[in-house]
């Protein structure tokens, strides 16, 4: 725990370990309150993260959205 603690510190990536949990880390400071749903849960966790492909029509909205904004 200790470990993943100091590591959420600087990189902000939260690992499902028990006691780092948005109670423990607002009130360490990490976490502003205003920001308490961007931390998972553990049934969050439990239900499945999945990264999955954009659909064809999705894929065109991103490039088109990047496009502009890599143009300035």
């Amino acid at each position: 725990k200790q470990i993943a603690e100091l590591n959420f510190t600087w990189n902000a990536y939260l690992p499902a370990i028990e006691g780092l949990d948005a109670d423990y880390l607002i009130g360490k400071g990490y976490v502003p309150e205003n920001l308490r749903n961007a931390v998972l849960t553990n049934e969050q966790i439990e239900k499945g993260l999945r990264y999955l492909p954009l659909s064809p029509d999705d894929e065109l909205i991103w490039e088109d959205t990047w496009s502009k904004f890599t143009a300035g």
